[in-house]
């Protein structure tokens, strides 16, 4: 054990009730554990007090697991009584989505052995094989349509010839992605996406809304870059 877990155990003996105190954001000492990937201090808090496992400002400790990308937090988490592995944040978010959306291959490997939900849709109607495919992540791709994601929507598919991944694109159309009815062919789209000329397909850097790729610059990182996921 390390200094982290006798600091905590003090603070225990002398104030038990700070084990349900929460921050500004109502995160508990438990959501903190997870987001930090401090399995010891998670297992003391769990053994103290496991009560508080579910959400208290919205966000679950096991969307912050997730998204940490912290294997062992994560079955920590999902071997305890009641947990609801397929829950939904106050943004819509399940485990499964934030584990995508911040490229966290191995949790995602870690939620889909557990059997989640796989084509459940975040707030914006986007399941986490769109979100991958928008992130041009194949790694992620794979894993879920390997675990049954549905791949028969235009979307994901147009979301791929937009980022001009071609890779990705036969991906999904192995998969059964349905091309879209253009009047082209996968083969045909793919030439007319590198010169730029399919309607709808923007240069690189082009703001698409919610159909921009995982390109974009991250002005923050650490900590708050799992605040700002978890909270957009």
């Amino acid at each position: 054990m390390d200094g982290y877990v006798e600091v905590v155990k003090l603070l225990l003996v002398h104030n038990p009730g700070i084990i349900t105190a929460v921050d500004k954001r109502k995160n508990t000492a438990l959501h903190f554990a997870c987001r930090e990937g401090r399995l010891d201090v998670l297992k003391l808090l769990l053994n103290t007090d496991a009560s508080n496992i579910g959400a208290t400002g919205g966000f679950y400790p096991l969307h912050y697991a997730a998204t940490s990308g912290n294997v062992e937090v994560i079955e920590l988490l999902l071997s305890q009584p009641g947990v609801d592995k397929n829950v939904v944040s106050m943004n819509g978010y399940t485990p499964l989505c934030d584990a995508v959306r911040r490229g966290r291959e191995k949790s995602v490997e870690t939620l889909l052995a557990h059997n989640v939900e796989v084509d459940t849709p975040d707030n914006r109607g986007r399941t986490p094989l769109l979100i991958a495919s928008q992130k041009s992540n194949q790694n992620i791709v794979k894993a879920l349509l390997g675990a049954g994601a549905k791949a028969e929507l235009n979307d994901a598919l147009s979301i791929a010839l937009t980022n001009r991944d071609e890779g990705l694109v036969q991906l999904l159309k192995n998969a059964g992605a349905i091309e879209k009815d253009e009047g082209f062919g996968i083969e045909e789209l793919m030439k007319m996406a590198t010169l730029g000329d399919v309607f709808g397909i923007e240069e690189p850097g082009t703001d698409t809304g919610d159909t921009a790729t995982a390109k974009e610059p991250q002005a923050i990182s650490g900590a708050e870059c799992v605040e700002e996921d978890l909270t957009s």
